[in-house]
């Protein structure tokens, strides 16, 4: 069995004899105390009494409080400033998209007062056109059509009308015969699947008689970014309807993805539009009930809709009825006084039973508790310190049995570290005799003779490595160092100095990443890093140089019950694009002396990973392996950043 397994085996009966000792001692503790029957008088029924009291008297004054009075009319007046909200931002939206569509018919109709337009040449009409164009984005084409229905003259970077049936148009039919503007209905843009509009304004000729119409085709990008500016809370939303009732902007949404929506048959539509003064109340547009107002978009005649869930508009009265439910607590808060006459005998001896037990938990095995009273709490406080006793007979006997099984353990240490130590001088002459016999008399010995002796050489080279990972294995305990301030990166970088022949030889390469600095034994680091770096080189692919990455990065571990002080933790990630290994094997490869590969495969004894685990655990860190065969291993390391107290002993 090696080292490791021979120690465990014999702590376990220590430790096992040790639990059945203690619960021998506490079974064997008869407490023959009186508990008193219970009365009026128990401290269990004072308290149950004072308690009932105690919450009467509280919630009867702070049911008044409550009444529906103070809840109605904070209510109603939640919900007036609730609809000036919605009517104040949906004539703010309105009054916007007025302004900018006025803007845009301001800018036709300036140009059609122009007479003649009709007449004008090609290139100045043109001309005329294009700063229209240029003035406003929103404008997709402008032309000018004579009273047949031709197309004099246009412009549009998305192309040209469809002259197809334009003198039977709704927009040239209304503007040519009745000599009025008109605006079309909303449709989606084939060119730009923008949702879009037609203007059309009627224009005269030099006798000032209606021969032609300005055309102009405009997208309506801007009522989305109009409605998507307003502030409606933190769930409201605004939209806009045209003449058909017909949804064509609406904010959260984008107008590239939006197709425009019919819901004139809506239920709430006709509660919109029926002409009522005031916002109003119903379930909208996405399903939930809602405080809404509506206003009109008069140059176009749309109209703006701004919706409210009520689930936040009355939102400040739950926080009303919240804090009546605080005045509740505050009343019972005052109450207090009342209740520390009811629970002043319970109360004391519980803290002192608190301070006894913390007491025992730092060690004092000695501390006690001494309540005069024969109630519950007496009995409570006998029992306690019975139990006390109890557990300080079991600790000295702990303590005694610890301290031999670490005598013991220190002193199979220090025989290890002298047998590996001893067994070096024959073995060393064992070898120096067969190099000796090789280099001498070989021409002595048949082929037979030269194998056993190349044999009996590999094998004390064996022996010598085995027994040299063994010394190393041994030092990590008997031969430490203090622990003093190591820069990581610069130990990497020796550790790369030294393999740098094995990179040669590979091929390979190791990254280093930013690594921090932690207090630590220097040489293991040394020895934890070169053994990983060493092993992610050894088992390389043969198809693939070997690259190996090292990176670190500081981590906050929070306090628990073996630690309670939360830490730094330096984690340390050593990755490699090897032949890696079966998940089955990620802890039987930290074992001491276990091999995943045969002898004549890889070189090495099994010892290297146990000397990591080893240095970790002496350092009061952890190492794990994750690997998927065939691609590769990463081993993470877990180290504090500061010495953990015990640790390096």
């Amino acid at each position: 069995m090696p080292i490791g397994g021979r120690i465990t085996d014999w702590g376990t009966p220590v430790m096992m004899s040790l639990t059945h000792k203690g619960a021998r001692a506490l079974d064997n503790t008869d407490v023959d105390i009186g508990i008193p029957k219970s009365s009026i008088y128990s401290i269990a029924n004072q308290l149950r009494y004072g308690i009932v009291v105690l919450i009467v008297l509280s919630l009867v004054p702070t049911a008044g409080i409550l009444t529906g009075q103070r809840i109605y009319i904070s209510f109603h007046t939640q919900r007036e400033q609730s609809f000036d909200v919605v009517q104040g931002r949906s004539r703010i939206v309105a009054n916007e998209i007025n302004a900018y569509v006025e803007d845009l018919q301001s800018k036709l109709s300036y140009l059609a007062r122009v007479q003649g337009l009709t007449q004008l040449p090609p290139e100045t009409l043109l001309s005329l056109l294009g700063a229209v164009i240029r003035n406003n984005s929103a404008y997709e084409i402008v032309a000018v059509i004579d009273s047949t229905g031709r197309i004099i003259a246009e412009v549009s970077p998305y192309g040209q009308l469809e002259a197809d049936n334009l003198a039977d148009s709704p927009p040239f039919i209304y503007a040519l015969s009745r000599e009025e503007y008109f605006v079309g209905s909303v449709e989606l843009d084939s060119a730009t699947q923008l949702p879009m509009t037609i203007f059309s304004v009627p224009v005269r000729n030099q006798q000032d008689q209606v021969d032609g119409v300005l055309l102009a085709r405009v997208n309506l990008r801007f009522l989305w970014f109009v409605v998507s500016q307003v502030d409606v809370g933190q769930t409201g939303y605004a939209y806009v309807l045209d003449n058909r009732n017909v949804l064509i902007a609406e904010n959260e949404r984008t107008a590239a993805n939006y197709r425009p929506q019919d819901i004139s048959q809506r239920s709430f539509i006709q509660k919109l539009t029926s002409g009522a003064p005031k916002p109003t109340t119903y379930q909208g547009l996405r399903g939930t009930q809602v405080i809404a107002a509506i206003s009109p978009i008069r140059s176009v005649h749309w109209n703006t809709v701004v919706e409210l869930p009520t689930a936040e508009a009355y939102s400040r009265i739950r926080h009303m009825i919240f804090i009546m439910g605080g005045a509740v607590a505050v009343a019972v808060a005052f109450a207090v006084p009342i209740s520390i006459f009811f629970s002043r005998r319970v109360s004391s001896p519980l803290q002192r039973l608190t301070e006894a037990s913390i007491q025992i938990g730092a060690g004092n095995m000695g501390a006690r508790v001494n309540v005069g009273s024969r109630d519950e709490m007496g009995v409570l406080a006998e029992t306690f310190n019975q139990m006390a006793g109890n557990l300080q007979t079991a600790n000295v006997s702990l303590e005694n049995r610890t301290d031999a099984l670490e005598r013991s353990n220190q002193e199979l240490q220090e025989f290890v570290y002298a047998a590996a130590h001893d067994l070096q001088e024959p073995l060393r002459k064992v070898q120096a005799f067969g190099d000796r016999l090789m280099g001498r008399y070989s021409d002595a010995l048949d082929e037979r003779g030269i194998d056993y002796l190349s044999r009996m050489r590999d094998a004390s080279g064996r022996m010598q490595t085995l027994i040299n990972d063994l010394l190393t294995y041994s030092r990590v305990t008997t031969k430490a160092k203090p622990f003093m301030e190591v820069d990581l990166n610069e130990v990497a970088q020796e550790v790369v100095s030294d393999l740098e022949i094995r990179l040669e030889e590979t091929n390979g390469r190791v990254e280093i990443g930013q690594l921090p600095t932690i207090e630590a034994d220097r040489t293991q680091i040394r020895q934890l890093l070169q053994n990983l770096m060493g092993n992610a080189l050894k088992f390389g692919r043969l198809e693939e140089p070997p690259v190996v990455t090292i990176s670190g990065r500081i981590v906050h571990a929070a306090a628990s019950s073996d630690d309670p002080q939360p830490r730094e933790l330096c984690e340390i990630v050593v990755e490699d694009n090897g032949i890696g290994f079966e998940d089955a094997y990620k802890e039987q490869i930290f074992a001491i002396f276990n091999r995943l590969h045969g002898r004549t495969e890889y070189e090495g004894t099994g010892l290297g990973l146990a000397v990591c685990r080893k240095i970790v655990q002496r350092h009061g860190g952890v190492i794990s392996a994750e690997s998927t065969l065939g691609r590769g291993s990463t081993f993470s390391v877990t180290l504090p950043v500061a010495r953990v107290p015990g640790k390096e002993d």
